[in-house]
């Protein structure tokens, strides 16, 4: 028997992040994480830092702000955000062009690179969404697959 195919798992806590606050927001909070040792960061003395916080926690913060500013520019923490409503904000590290950062287009649906990139966020959060479903989607229909693969190969 000749098999091929991949199984890749996504799971992306949809369960857990998603937007539940439909309202007006206000106010921002902050992700450090890997940029910690970023040359041009802020004192975060009475701001709100996320860094730490577990998923149902950082799910109700990101449900209540505005804006979160990432000073950590990979990290997928943003896509939480913005599955929430919030506002993800990559703050750009000195000298990070946008290339850099995304080299296949310079663009991720949903995040802003830079305040003057939140208009494009907002406007591009659907199609970040969607795309989300469809890689847990994806990922379920793999398993399947793998499963019904499994139970072929050993006549189960």
């Amino acid at each position: 028997m000749k098999y091929g195919g991949t199984l890749h798992v996504a799971h992306w806590l949809l369960d857990i992040y998603k937007q539940t606050n439909f309202g007006n927001r206000s106010e921002v909070c902050y992700m450090v994480r890997k940029g910690k040792s970023r040359p041009d960061l802020p004192s975060f003395r009475g701001k709100v830092v996320v860094d730490g916080m577990d998923h149902r926690s950082l799910a109700k913060v990101f449900n209540e702000k505005k804006y979160c500013y990432f000073y950590d520019a990979y990290t997928g923490y943003s896509t939480y955000a913005a599955a929430c409503g919030c506002i993800p904000v990559i703050v750009p590290a000195p000298g990070m062009e946008r290339n850099t950062w995304e080299p296949n287009g310079g663009r991720k649906p949903g995040i802003a690179y830079g305040e003057e990139d939140i208009p494009y966020a907002i406007k591009t959060r659907p199609l970040l969404l969607q795309r989300l479903t469809d890689a847990e989607s994806k990922s379920l229909d793999s398993v399947r697959n793998f499963v019904e693969i499994i139970k072929r190969h050993f006549q189960l």
